[in-house]
């Protein structure tokens, strides 16, 4: 074989590759936008039109009565507040305390770092579930009120300055997990003279 005839088999396998790679690329992108189209169209359609089923891309019998409806109601207001409050809060309070996490578990001298942040990975990955959560947050008596979302992360807070205060604030002595004070300074005085 050639050079030429290689290089033309070289080009030609990149050719169908892409060409592949497109279509399958294509069937991924239909195959998550759809869903979210025919939801839009079912959302501008009659409602009884719809119940008839078989709506596709594009309303059969346009109506914004739906919308109408949902606009109408006070607690939209709220609802459309407390969505974009909790993004916002969630948002900047993940990026704080991971910043946090990180730098603790960046210390080289904490004691019970590998626990630690093993603690971390395996609650990231598994949670205690829905139907808990909604009984702790009903026996503290925390449904319908914004608190539900501070009071987490206000405990988280006090956690963290906590733990970076017994880092940083003990000169080498004691550490994060040190309790009380070090008697090493008396001992070594006495016995220095």
């Amino acid at each position: 074989m050639t050079q030429q005839t290689v290089q033309h088999k070289k080009r030609h396998r990149i050719q169908v590759f892409d060409v592949v790679n497109v279509l399958i690329m294509f069937l991924v992108i239909v195959i998550m936008l759809y869903p979210f189209l025919n939801t839009i169209a079912v959302s501008f359609n009659d409602a009884q039109d719809t119940l008839r089923g078989g709506i596709g891309l594009w309303p059969r019998v346009f109506s914004l009565y739906s919308y109408q409806m949902v606009f109408k109601n006070p607690l939209m207001l709220t609802a459309a507040f407390n969505s974009v409050a909790r993004t916002l809060l969630a948002t900047v309070l993940s990026v704080f305390f991971a910043s946090m996490i990180a730098y603790v578990l960046s210390r080289q001298e904490l004691v019970g770092r590998k626990f630690i942040t093993a603690y971390f990975v395996v609650t990231m990955y598994v949670s205690a579930g829905l139907i808990p959560t909604y009984f702790l947050i009903k026996s503290l008596g925390l449904l319908n009120n914004f608190l539900v979302y501070i009071l987490p992360l206000l405990l988280f807070v006090g956690f963290f300055v906590f733990m970076m205060k017994r880092m940083g604030g003990s000169g080498g002595v004691g550490g994060i997990m040190g309790v009380g004070k070090s008697n090493a300074r008396k001992h070594s005085q006495k016995d220095t003279g």
